[in-house]
């Protein structure tokens, strides 16, 4: 959901009324119309469950502008940061869109089109084969690994570099989201630290004052039946009141601070871990995605590859004086390719197997649509869960306060303008 989407969704439903309307009663979580506002305690959270974006004004006083201004800030930026991963996945998308294409435009060629590329496909594989039978090479990389080494290029070195900067980055995300929960728990831990305080020293007020009551009555039957003076027993007596129930309200009072300090500190900690869950899905949805397209299981194995890629490159830069009849046969199928105006023409010059053989075709499909739903997940989850939460949120938040419904708007317009 655009900022431009949430401005003109939130005027028209912070719209007023023509004709006067009965004020509803709040539901349960929403703001009350007058009174002192309470601060709800936020749900706790499953340690670990970092998928999940978690969205509680409950625990936020949202008629203090900071705090407003922070809720909405929060979200515009989870907004502009999942528009920023969308960009790049729509990018992605559209290439292997273009490749699944081609396969199509491949499939749908007349017969006699599609052996004339098959038989040129198994011309160029025949001949390679029979340069290693010839030669006798010992092959220290298999033909499969090889071509994905190739179609990576010159953005090998680029491609490691940003797997290893995905994994050392998921490290830190685990450590920061695992330290986010400590602290959790131990806000949580205190809460309950506080509650029974608080619940102890209004249970104690209760006991000293039933005490006071109850000494007053002894001191008075007393001097009743025994005719003695107790009047420094009744001052006593009070002094000893005062002092118990101003020591124990002051307790409770000060338990009372402690607590909106830390349900403060919560929700300000859940608005961090929010953040920190989208960079974490987003990153580890990258590893997975690079993980599924190079097939490898780390930066590691994929460097490891690498070098034998080059060492393989160079071995086979020393065959060209026989590879002629091989160019040839390449040139003529991409002059072929292009003249069926593919989108992607050179890469199937790199998936040989899948223009020769239709077994290995289909592993092709099904690897590129993989890939593709790979994307689409991770494009779904962006747009709804992202964009889409945090937008109905901001809107959710100028229905509910209709009188900060500009104040929010002019908010969302400065980022529609940036």
């Amino acid at each position: 959901m655009s900022p431009r989407l949430i401005k003109r969704r939130v005027k028209r439903r912070t719209r007023k009324p023509e004709s006067p309307v009965k004020e509803k009663m709040p539901r349960s979580g929403e703001r009350r119309p007058s009174g002192r506002k309470t601060r709800r305690r936020p749900a706790p959270q499953e340690a670990g469950n970092w998928n999940e974006i978690v969205y509680s004004r409950e625990s936020m006083n949202m008629d203090d502008p900071a705090e407003r201004r922070e809720f909405v800030n929060a979200c515009l930026e989870q907004i502009a940061e999942a528009q920023v991963e969308m960009d790049n996945l729509e990018y992605e998308y559209r290439t292997v869109t273009g490749y699944l294409h081609d396969l199509e435009e491949i499939d749908a060629l007349p017969a006699k089109q599609r052996e004339e590329i098959a038989k040129l496909a198994q011309r160029i594989l025949d001949a390679g084969r029979g340069r290693e039978q010839f030669y006798n090479r010992e092959v220290q990389m298999p033909q499969a690994e090889y071509d994905r080494m190739n179609e990576l290029g010159s953005k090998t070195a680029e491609t490691i570099n940003r797997m290893q900067q995905a994994e050392d980055y998921r490290k830190k995300v685990t450590n920061d989201l695992r330290r986010l929960d400590s602290e959790r728990e131990a806000y949580d831990y205190r809460l309950d630290e506080i509650d029974r305080t608080i619940a102890t020293s209004r249970t104690l007020i209760v006991v000293a004052a039933f005490l006071a009551v109850a000494l007053f009555v002894v001191l008075f039957a007393m001097s009743r039946v025994f005719r003695l003076n107790v009047t420094y027993g009744y001052l006593l007596t009070i002094l000893f009141a005062a002092l118990a129930v101003t020591a124990l309200y002051l307790k409770a009072q000060n338990a009372e601070k402690e607590r909106k300090g830390a349900v403060s500190g919560i929700s300000r900690l859940i608005m961090l871990q929010n953040t920190v869950k989208i960079r974490y899905v987003n990153n580890q949805n990258l590893l997975n995605y690079m993980v599924l397209k190079y097939n490898v299981k780390n930066a590691e194995e994929l460097r490891r590859l690498s070098d034998l890629y080059e060492k393989e490159k160079e071995d086979r830069a020393k065959l060209r004086g026989s590879e002629k009849t091989m160019m040839e046969s390449q040139r003529e199928l991409l002059q072929l390719l292009r003249n069926f105006r593919l989108q992607y023409p050179d890469v199937w010059l790199d998936h040989l197997a899948g223009l020769a053989d239709p077994r290995e075709e289909v592993e092709i499909r099904h690897h590129l649509n993989r890939q593709r739903q790979s994307l689409r997940e991770r494009m779904d989850y962006n747009e709804r869960k992202v964009k889409g939460r945090a937008g109905e949120e901001i809107e959710r938040l100028a229905r509910d306060y209709p009188e900060y419904a500009d104040e929010i708007l002019d908010m969302v317009a400065r980022t529609v303008t940036v």
